[in-house]
């Protein structure tokens, strides 16, 4: 296995990071165990070879009058069930960041997480070339839909703002099919609620009530003919590669199972996703890209960049990078943590215009 190299004599500390933990104690996601978090003693081993002193702690154990004035701050995201956990940690972030600490990555990165409203806000005006982000439009409910004049031509892709693995995703080939679908996915019945705004209907005149369907959702424009996607992930300007192909009779690659490691990957692919890196000046992103080979461009599909699966560099046996002229194969395995710790350091460097 071919490991990240270690620095053989102590490096002095230059610079403090905090890492940031949940409730559990973990940071971000790995493959090791179920639910499992990476190996902090690793990473903490591998950011002092670096240079770094990281400073670990929980979210409850920040004290609100210290000083965070240019101190890096390494955190994560959430993805419990109706995001409540998740908007803890934002307040706590927020915070931070209003107070001059620096989050990496920034606090709308961590917006998108489990937002593909936002993410389709962050990608609508990206200027790359031969990246082509497919239209879309966005609703915070089901009666803005019914209101609103569509900009997309049937079919179309429905996303619910929050889920994984194709969860939440489907087509729609008409407005009837769209209403039908819209609906159940935007639904937020809540018994109370309906009984309130139905008496409030009868005994105030003119009272228009809330909305029951109000989990907002993306509309996408469909690209057909697509047999599948790559899963990419960038750790600065290392670049791992999964292809996915989609389902029997399903449009949905994210899921299917159908999985390979290949090393003829187009040089288009492998621009796109570190200019997508560098547009979103963060130190990592997975983001799901498919290749149009008629008209050599890619497509985005999605993007994350923070608490992301780690399958796409778990498993696979090289990486690329580019050395300058052209994208070369690297062979090796390599190791979560330490490549993570890396990408911080290069982002943190370039920050600092080292």
């Amino acid at each position: 296995m071919n490991q990240s190299i270690t620095t053989q004599m102590p490096v002095k500390l230059c610079k403090k990071i905090r890492l940031l933990v949940d409730y559990r104690g973990q940071f971000y996601s790995s493959l090791r165990v179920s639910t499992g978090g990476f190996d902090i003693a690793r990473l903490k081993k591998r950011f002092e070879e670096l240079g770094y002193e990281l400073v670990i702690q929980s979210f409850c154990e920040i004290n609100p009058l210290q000083t965070f004035d240019g101190s890096f701050v390494l955190y994560q995201s959430s993805e419990d069930r109706d995001l409540h956990y998740k908007e803890y940690i934002s307040d706590w972030i927020q915070y931070i960041e209003s107070h001059g600490g620096v989050l990496i990555p920034s606090f709308n990165c961590f917006r998108a997480h489990e937002n593909k409203v936002f993410q389709s806000l962050l990608t609508q005006n990206l200027d790359i070339s031969k990246l082509y982000v497919p239209n879309s439009q966005i609703f915070g409910c089901f009666e803005e839909i019914e209101q609103t004049p569509l900009r997309l031509s049937y079919p179309l892709v429905i996303k619910t703002s929050a889920g994984c693995q194709s969860q939440g995703v489907t087509l729609a080939r008409s407005k009837s099919e769209l209403l039908q679908k819209t609906k159940r996915l935007s639904n937020s019945f809540h018994l109370r609620d309906a009984l309130r705004f139905f008496a409030k209907r009868w005994l105030r005149k003119g009272y228009i009530p809330e909305s029951l369907h109000r989990k907002k959702f993306v509309l996408q424009e469909f690209i057909p003919a697509l047999t599948g996607d790559f899963k990419v992930l960038v750790f600065y300007e290392k670049v791992f590669v999964l292809q996915r192909g989609t389902r029997p009779n399903d449009f949905r690659a994210s899921g299917s199972g159908r999985f390979a490691f290949i090393r003829e990957v187009p040089s288009q692919l492998l621009d796109c996703a570190i200019n997508l890196r560098k547009q979103f000046n963060c130190p990592m992103i997975s983001a799901d890209i498919a290749f149009d080979e008629k008209q050599g461009r890619c497509i985005l599909i999605e993007i994350q960049f923070l608490m992301f699966g780690t399958y796409t560099l778990e498993k696979s046996k090289f990486h690329f990078e580019h050395d300058g002229k052209v994208w070369k194969i690297v062979e090796g395995a390599v190791i979560l943590e330490d490549v993570f710790a890396e990408a911080v350091s290069s982002f943190i460097q370039n920050y600092l215009g080292k």
